[in-house]
């Protein structure tokens, strides 16, 4: 039998080989996860080379908030841990701290990033840098992140957002390249994502997540990286739901989040320009009360947004599918037919709301229109100065041949282009995407840009000196007669626009700066017609006379005790007989006769 003491040191050797390995894992390797369980987190004796792995925040990004004061900031981890975010004006002392809100993501396999992170910064000042870090309990996170916070309503300064609808590294390196350095200059408000979602978001088989939103931190996590649905995004893919992924993954402003299907859209200020994301998918679905639940907040939207006309003058909005294309297919594609569901849905909206300008991206070709309204170009010059309809722009998709240059047979056989269509692309360069700028109340810049090009591809600036409704009133008769025929062509009623009947469901009325502009013209129409017509009456019953007759006595010597009778006389008689009146008169025989006297 051993000493005592020698037990003891025996215990000390064997518990120190026991443990010898996982102190060489723990420096020299990170853990496979596959094999690990997801820690409690609960005391402070936890392994910290585990906690790193599992609540080590990843694909970063940030959103607009409820309020132009608001940040939204949202991360994922593998494991549900304990995460807040601290951040300051500075990069040094952030003693300002906010709590997160977690889900987990029911559609991703474990040991994945699945559980998705919320926090919401407030009372942030306009056009302010920030900076923030994202911290575990036990001290882990990341470096920090900074941010600069979008201009206040009426704020002269300028405002420029980035609209891409292919982001695509593993393809476009040079493309996302460029972004990334134009994003770091400071001169970059945020971006705008149109493009396909839920596929980028969804992991490739055999993979537990997507590298989409970790390939684009260097661009989400600096900017408020806003989303469009997309057509796409309902494919499917997720058995808990259509836009599961981006539903959850992203946080858009006024709205709940995870995001409600029944309430994908959304919008923003940001200084001069008052920013709208619809969905196009719902008019094409068979659930009419999602495109109802869509038309309804559009209309009141659109409606505040006029009343504070003189604060956001610039009214641009965002959606998937476009209401136009020149190079589509009426048989495939609903932008090239005349009973188009989008152009139903949104056309007269937009018109009668003043938006300035519609971006659009899921069509094969980059299109930009002149101001137009029912297919018409509105003014009468080929300019973008004081357009008096909106200007539609649609981005274009990639194009599959490796080369970019025209393609002059494919060309030929395009017909002309309508008169609407001001510029269209028929092949849309990989990575190419749009910079929009408004530099101040009055001038608003588009322009298509590519990695691969120096000078844009596209460019264009409208100039709008008086913001608000549009109106066929406005128009020149030439103009606004082309519109109603064309309007009586598509079997509509000139006067009447589609949208209202669909929200009021008479088509009487509708609360809005907009329809009470219109509903007065009509009323005044109306009043306009009824006197007319009162006046045309009075005027015909003025000018036909009756036949005027007059009685005359006339002496008759024959009759027994009679002195005469009356005949009567047309008035084709003599002047003078004008002047006859009749009175009643006695005679001798006090007998009343009535005797014709002549005033001379």
């Amino acid at each position: 039998m051993l000493p005592a003491g020698a037990c003891f040191i025996l215990i000390l050797v064997t518990a120190s080989l026991d443990l010898w390995p996982h102190t060489v894992a723990v420096q020299n390797t990170v853990p496979d996860t596959s094999v690990l369980s997801e820690p409690k987190l609960k005391s402070p004796g936890d392994d910290e080379a585990l906690i790193s792995v599992w609540c080590q925040p990843e694909q970063v990004h940030i959103s607009c908030g409820d309020t132009s004061s608001d940040m939204v900031i949202m991360w994922a981890t593998i494991g549900q841990c304990d995460t807040h975010v601290t951040f300051s004006d500075k990069p040094w002392n952030m003693s300002l701290k906010v709590e997160a809100q977690t889900v987990e993501m029911k559609a991703k396999l474990d040991k994945s990033l699945k559980y998705i992170h919320r926090a919401v910064l407030k009372n942030l000042l306009p056009s302010s840098n920030y900076f923030f870090r994202l911290v575990t309990k036990n001290g882990f996170g990341t470096k920090p992140i900074y941010f600069k916070t979008l201009p206040a309503m009426n704020s002269t300064s300028k405002v420029t957002f980035l609209v891409s609808n292919d982001l695509d590294i593993e393809l476009d390196r040079s493309s996302i390249s460029k972004i990334v350095t134009e994003v770091s200059s400071g001169g970059i408000s945020g971006f705008v994502y149109s493009g396909d979602l839920e596929s980028k978001l969804t992991p490739p088989e055999g993979q537990k997540d997507s590298v989409f939103l970790s390939n684009i931190e260097q661009i989400a996590a600096y900017h408020p990286f806003m989303i469009v649905p997309s057509k796409k995004q309902n494919s499917g893919v997720s058995p808990l739901g259509g836009h599961y992924l981006y539903r959850h993954m992203f946080s858009m402003p006024n709205t709940l989040w995870p995001m409600p299907q029944d309430k994908m859209w959304y919008s923003f200020d940001a200084g001069l320009v008052h920013f709208i994301s619809y969905s196009t998918e719902v008019l094409m679905s068979y659930n009419t009360s999602l495109s109802k639940a869509q038309q309804d907040w559009l209309v009141q939207d659109l409606t505040e947004a006029n009343k504070r006309r003189a604060q956001t003058p610039w009214i641009v909005v965002f959606g998937s599918d476009p209401m136009y294309c020149a190079c589509g297919n009426p048989d495939t594609d609903d932008c090239a037919r005349n009973s188009s569901v989008i152009k139903h849905g949104l056309e007269d909206m937009f018109y009668v709301f003043g938006v300035d300008l519609v971006v659009e991206s899921a069509h094969k070709c980059y299109e930009r229109s002149w101001p137009k309204y029912k297919g018409v170009r509105t003014n009468l010059e080929a300019s973008y100065n004081q357009p008096r309809a909106p200007v539609e722009v649609v981005l274009g998709l990639r194009s599959e041949s490796e080369t970019h240059e025209p393609d002059s047979s494919k060309n030929s056989s395009v017909p002309e282009s309508p008169g609407w269509s001001a510029f269209h692309l028929e092949k849309v360069e990989a990575g190419s995407y749009g910079r929009l700028t408004v530099m101040n109340s009055t001038h608003l810049k588009w322009e298509l840009v590519s990695a691969e090009h120096p000078e844009p591809l596209d460019a264009f600036v409208i100039v709008q000196e008086t913001h608000g409704n549009f109106n066929l009133a406005n128009l020149p008769h030439n103009v606004s007669h082309q519109i109603n025929q064309t309007i009586i062509a598509q079997g509509g009623k000139p006067g009447t626009y589609d949208f209202i009947r669909n929200v009021t469901g008479d088509g009487n009325s509708l609360s809005g700066e907009g329809w009470s502009q219109y509903s007065v013209w009509l009323g005044l129409g109306a009043v306009a017609l009824i006197l007319t017509i009162v006046l045309g009456m009075v005027a015909v019953r003025s000018c036909v006379k009756r036949r005027r007759r007059h009685r005359r006595w006339r002496e008759d010597d024959s009759r027994d005790g009679a002195a005469g009778g009356f005949y009567s006389v047309g008035s084709g008689s003599d002047s003078e007989d004008d002047n006859d009146f009749e009175i009643d008169v006695y005679d001798k025989a006090n007998k009343q006769s009535s005797k014709l006297l002549t005033s001379y």
